[in-house]
Formats: C-alpha cells, structure tokens, sequence
C-alpha cells in the first residue's frame, strides 16, 4: 500500500468527480430517500430525513477543509462542478463536450 488516501497531495476532478463533488454522500442520500419511499413507518421516515441533513452537513464541512487544505484549486473546482445536483453536473457535461 502507498499510503494512506488522507495524505493526498492533489485534488482529483476526473471520472465521476467531474459530476459531483460528493458522489459518496449523494449515494447515501439516494438510498436515505429510498427507504422514505419504501418505509411505511414514520420514525423511519424521519430518521432518513434526519440523515439526509447530516449528510448535506458533511458535504458543507468538506468543502470548507478541502477549501483550507487546497486553496484556490478547490474553489475554481466548486466553482465548475456541483456539490450534490447531479443534473446541474450532467448538464455541465454535455454542454462542455460540445464546446
């Protein structure tokens, strides 16, 4: 092993990091959202909005490490790619493919 994936000295934008920034957390959303339309029990229901909000939580703090640890590199990547929206990220895509 090389070491650990923390110690990272550079900021990755390809593959599906040129989507979203937070592909991870927008999978854990979907599945937070599936047991909301599966569940039929309201403590479910509010535990998976509870998480939900956390995780969008999260994604508001990494932004802000990745901000002090990276600097201007990472607010241009902000700036190009969305946190969570994958459409607005689809969209972005396609539109740069054309160009």
């Amino acid at each position: 092993m090389k070491g650990n994936y923390m110690e990272t000295n550079y900021l990755v934008d390809k593959g599906v990091f040129s989507l979203l920034r937070h592909p991870q957390y927008f999978g854990f959303i979907l599945f937070a959202l599936g047991f909301i339309f599966l569940s039929q029990n309201i403590w479910i229901i509010l535990l998976a909005l509870m998480s939900i909000v956390f995780i969008a939580l999260g994604c508001v703090f990494e932004d802000a490490y990745l901000r002090e640890r990276f600097g201007s590199e990472t607010i241009l990547y902000q700036k190009r790619v969305p946190g969570l929206n994958i459409f607005l990220g689809l969209w972005r895509f396609l539109i740069k493919d054309k160009n």
